[in-house]
């Protein structure tokens, strides 16, 4: 009977983990945090408190007790300060500056920029049930050999409403969660030619090229634990289930383009402490597959990571993310928490091909 079951449940996971037909695969679930960034993104197994709403609402279930916590962050490409500061060049309306701005764009074809400020807060009851927000301002800038300007660049919200529950003496731990995203972006390319074409006022308004929408997802997971210690774990979770679609914000201005869909993610995840010291487990390892459903190069799919508990205050972090170490630091005192992380982003298809390096600071407080 049981067999049987568990035969159903992974046919039902399977099946709800893949997108509808025609839905792109842009604005996908975004895993902001340093410590999970640092940690190679792995994070679908991971006990992180109320901070799994964000990863895997089956995490929630290993929370005892009231949690409240906040972050503050700064992402940015290693690359990102010298070309902002240039790019006030771009809005002069001199002819010199148009000469000065196709100069600047073709010493940097090929090239991505990328940086953002971000926030993120949870709540978390003791009957597993949660709350939580992230919001992002910022983006990315690619420059081809056009040469133009790939901009995806404003605001994109995330409020996600999840409850989970134990079962088997807290051996499996099944959440659910409700999402509302809200994106407000300018996202298209600028070219020199649209440039002189809004500096001229050709019946061109800048408004043409934002997408706004709001989209309401839903988010499943599920994590083993056969040991009562909870380690270690296998995690389970489907992003997006069926695709996220967006709608037009109920405004009297009509809204010409939309925010493309999201389609489902199937992701897994596994975590343990395998080693003892003094008594003790300071090293947690974490194995994460993304996107197994999505058809992109597996090096961009695994996700290894690792903590290692120097002294209570202190984690050092390491991993593995789309085929690049990554590293950081977390410091915590009381309630105050600080985090470093610095890792790669490949924005080719397969990793080794267009490699972008980002650092993230990010200060929090948790209770």
């Amino acid at each position: 009977m049981v067999t049987s079951q568990m035969r159903w449940l992974g046919l039902m996971i399977i099946f709800l983990s893949f997108p509808s037909m025609g839905e792109d695969q842009s604005y996908a679930w975004s895993h902001f945090g340093a410590k999970s960034l640092a940690m190679g993104n792995a994070s679908v197994a991971v006990p992180n408190g109320c901070q799994g709403i964000f990863h895997n609402p089956a995490i929630l279930a290993m929370t005892k007790h009231d949690q409240w916590g906040a972050r503050l962050g700064l992402l940015r490409s290693s690359n990102a300060t010298e070309f902002i500061q240039k790019i006030p060049s771009l809005s002069s309306s001199s002819d010199v500056s148009v000469e000065a701005s196709i100069d600047l764009l073709e010493s940097h074809q090929g090239k991505h920029y990328k940086f953002l400020s971000y926030m993120n807060s949870c709540w978390q009851g003791r009957a597993g049930r949660a709350i939580g927000i992230v919001s992002s301002l910022g983006g990315i800038l690619s420059i081809d050999g056009s040469p133009s300007i790939l901009a995806d660049i404003g605001q994109d919200t995330i409020i996600p409403v999840g409850t989970s529950r134990s079962f088997l003496s807290n051996r499996v731990k099944i959440g659910a969660t409700v999402k509302l995203r809200l994106i407000d972006k300018f996202s298209d390319e600028i070219t020199i030619e649209l440039l002189t074409k809004l500096k001229d006022g050709e019946g061109i308004k800048a408004d043409d090229f934002f997408v706004k929408g709001y989209g309401i997802g839903l988010d499943f997971g599920i994590i083993f634990s056969p040991l009562v210690s909870e380690a270690p774990n296998l995690g389970f979770s489907i992003t997006d289930i069926g695709g996220t679609r967006f709608y037009e914000f109920p405004e009297k201005k009509m809204v010409t383009r939309l925010p493309r869909s999201v389609g489902g993610s199937l992701n897994v995840g596994f975590s343990a402490r395998p080693i003892i010291i003094a008594d003790r487990r300071p090293i947690l390892i974490a194995i994460d597959v993304h996107g197994v459903n999505k058809n992109y190069s597996f090096t961009k799919k695994l996700q290894l990571g690792m903590e290692w508990t120097l002294i209570p205050m202190i984690k050092l972090l390491s991993g593995f993310h789309q085929g690049y170490f990554s590293w950081g630091l977390e410091f915590s005192y009381r309630a105050m928490e600080i985090n470093l992380a610095t890792y790669t982003e490949e924005m080719g298809s397969i990793s080794g091909q267009d490699p972008l390096s980002l650092t993230t600071f990010e200060l929090g407080i948790e209770f």
